[in-house]
Formats: C-alpha cells, structure tokens, sequence
C-alpha cells in the first residue's frame, strides 16, 4: 500500500505542477488583467521565493525527521491557493497568495522523495517514481491546453484544486500506513550498501554540474519551436512532435537507469547523460531535414532522465539529510533555469541566431561533464562505487 501511495502521490505532484507552471502566466493576464512588467517581477519574485523554500521546509522537515506532515501542508497551501484566486479579481491579492500560499506549496514533490530517501526506498524505487512524474507532465499539460480552449483560464483554478483536494487525502494515507522501523534496523540496512564521503568543494561541484547541465537544457528547450519554425522554416507541429517524444521517451529512460543503476555508479551514468546532451545539441544546431528531429529526441531523453532521475538519486546519496539533497537538487535545476537567461541572450545574436543556443549549450554540458569528473575522483577517494540509497526494508 505504501509504495502505491507514494507512486500516487508522485503522480498527483506531477499533475499540478503541470497545471500550475506552464499556465501561471495565463492565469494572471486573463483573470487579473496583469500586465507582461507586472507578470515578470510576480513570477520573479515567486520563483526567488520558492528558492528559500525549498531549503527552509525541508530543513524543518529533517530536523523533525517527518516529511509527510510538512507535504500535507503544502498541498493544503495549494488548494487554498486555488481557493483565494477563485474569490477575488484583485491582482494584488492574487500576488500575496501567490507568495504566501503557491510558492509554499512547490516543496510537496521535494519533501515526497525526501519522505521515500528516509523511509527505506532504494535508488530504483526513486527511479522508477519518477517515471510517474514524467507521465504526469505528458498527460497534464494538453489537459490544461483543453481546459483552458475549452472552458477559460480559470477551468484550470478548478483542476488545480481538486488535484490539491486528492494530494492532501493520499498524504493522509501514507501517514497511516507509514512503515515503523527501528533505528537499529535503519542502521543496519543502511551498512548494506556503500555510501559515499566527499568533501564540501566536491558537493559544490556536484552542484554547479548540475545548474550547467539544467541552465543547457532549459536555454535549448526554450528555443526549439523558434528555431525549428522560424530559423528552418519547418511547420511548428514539428517542433511539438519532437518534445512529445522527448517526454514519452523519458519514461523507458528511467526505467531502464532504475536497473543501471544497480551496476554502474550514479556519476558514470551522469557523465553518460551529459555526452548524451552534448551530441544532442549538436545534432539539432545542424539537423535541416525534418524526420532527422526525431532520433535525436532520444538522446534528449537519455540526458534529461539522468539528469533529474540519477542526478536526485546522486544528490541524496552524498548528502545525510533527505529534505536537504532533495532541496538542493530541485534548486539546482532551478539556478539552472535562470542562467539559461543569460545562454539564449548570448547565442540567439545577429550572426549564430537560435542554433546559436545549442553551440552555447555545448560547453555548458561539458562544463557539467567536467565537474562531474571531478566529484566522481574525491568519492570515497575515488573508488567510483556506486551511490545508491539506503536499503532499508521495503515499504510494505
């Protein structure tokens, strides 16, 4: 029951998420008529807000050692969320809740893998969720685009709350049916399997490894509509064929590292997601001939479910605290997202245009690559076992 309530909750994460991020925007625009300035400083001051968050809750959440009462109380946030922006038309308390409630409300999916690093699951178990995240987002955002087409922007108020209504009551479940195991027994089960030590520097490096290969990934995934349409003159529709098959391909990914990464260590299969990022970029900064988008996906695909399965799964083995790796991590892709910014500012010029981006994003993965291998060196003094979460007895 535990580990199909986790996989749930996953599921029901992923789905507001979806709702909620690519639709943040719309909402403010058409419901409280916020202008582009006004829409850029709100979701800039929320996304620097959502920054502290996620290390502050978790924080707490370790210090307690419970992470399911702190990720019920965000998807109450969430839901109440909803609740005030279905009340009012004022954009400035549209902006408070925003603050006070949503940006709360992003540390649910942090805390639920923190929840699963502390309670026993393995490196495969936290793969294997993930999927679930990646399905969700593939099903989630046509839902939104329908119900948005279909019923307007504030169809998706709706959608978020009941998405928030169910997460709260799966929270509940998993609170019931939670696993009680001694500390000898954690303990000792966490002895099966090798763990990692690495000093401060490394962490750092294995931090920047990973806003490198976000800041690449997002800068690039930004701009592929653009360059497969108004660079290569390609009908846009196959631009959404090749992110389609992106994200369906990343759930076999991580399926497929699941098993990996029972064999190989968790910076070996970084390393391979990051040359799997490199020979994506250049393919699509030359690719002219429409089906050539395709098979390129897959590497998209590989590099991507690295990066956010393995890399979460590496981010918890080097780091004792749950709440702390996960937050971490998720800030990681964050800091990523922003100095993508600066890559498409740098690469989309006069003379490179949108394959620009992906010249840039080159480097930038390499950069990654490179810190990897240096994290990868100092781990247990560079014996390169494979980081794997604690054993601890199965959920039943």
């Amino acid at each position: 029951m535990q580990r199909f309530l986790v996989s749930s909750s996953a599921l029901l994460w992923g789905l507001l998420f979806s709702f909620l991020g690519p639709t943040l925007a719309l909402i403010l625009t058409e419901l409280f008529r916020a202008t582009p300035q006004q829409v850029g400083w709100i979701l800039g001051i929320y996304n620097g807000l959502g920054l502290v968050v996620s290390l502050l809750i978790p924080a707490w959440a370790d210090r307690h050692g419970n992470y399911l009462r702190p990720m019920l109380v965000c998807g109450i946030a969430a839901a109440a969320w909803c609740a005030a922006l279905l009340m009012t038309h004022s954009l400035v308390v549209a902006f408070g809740a925003l603050l006070l409630l949503a940006a709360p409300a992003t540390v649910g999916m942090t805390l639920l893998f923190a929840h699963m690093r502390h309670a026993g699951f393995t490196a495969s178990d936290v793969l294997s969720v993930r999927a679930w995240v990646s399905f969700a987002w593939i099903a989630g955002q046509p839902l939104a685009t329908f119900s948005i087409g279909a019923w307007g922007a504030r169809s998706v108020l709706w959608l978020i709350l009941g998405t928030s209504v169910l997460v709260c009551v799966v929270t509940v479940g998993l609170q019931l049916t939670r696993p009680r195991v001694s500390a000898e027994d954690h303990a000792a089960h966490r002895r099966e399997e090798p763990e990692l030590h690495i000093s401060r520097l490394s962490l750092v490096a294995i931090f920047g490894a990973f806003v490198a290969l976000s800041a690449a990934n997002s800068g690039t995934v930004a701009v592929t509509q653009l360059l497969v349409h108004d660079y290569r003159g390609l009908p846009v529709i196959w631009a959404g064929i090749a992110l389609g098959l992106a994200a369906g391909l990343e759930i076999p990914a991580l399926l497929v590292l699941g098993r990996l990464n029972r064999r190989f260590s968790s910076f070996a299969l970084v390393a391979s997601g990051a040359v799997s990022f490199m020979a994506y970029y250049t393919g699509m900064s030359l690719v002219r001939d429409p089906w050539l988008l395709l098979p390129l996906q897959a590497l998209k695909s590989w590099g991507f479910a690295t990066m956010t399965g393995v890399g979460l799964t590496l981010f918890q083995a080097v780091i004792a605290r749950p709440g702390l790796a996960s937050g971490l991590f998720n800030n990681a892709s964050k800091v990523g997202a922003i100095v993508s910014g600066a890559l498409i500012a740098l690469g989309a010029n006069q003379t490179w245009n949108y394959p620009g981006v992906f010249y840039l994003a080159v480097p930038t993965a390499f950069i990654g690559l490179v810190l990897v291998g240096v994290a990868a060196r100092s781990a247990n003094g560079g014996a390169g076992s494979a980081p794997t979460a604690p054993a601890a007895p199965a959920a039943p």
